[in-house]
């Protein structure tokens, strides 16, 4: 498990079982399953969150 602390994530791709924490997720960005957003924000559509 990896831990993303405090980034903006634009047409990224998040690595599988990540933790999210205070991170906000940009345009475009692929968000894998298993994967925790803690307190953090996805700001468009564009990104895919399963």
């Amino acid at each position: 498990t990896k831990i993303i602390s405090s980034i903006i994530l634009e047409k990224s791709h998040v690595m599988e079982n990540s933790i999210l924490k205070n991170t906000i997720v940009g345009e475009e960005a692929v968000i894998k399953p298993n994967t925790i957003i803690d307190n953090g924000i996805v700001v468009t559509p564009k990104s895919t969150y399963p």
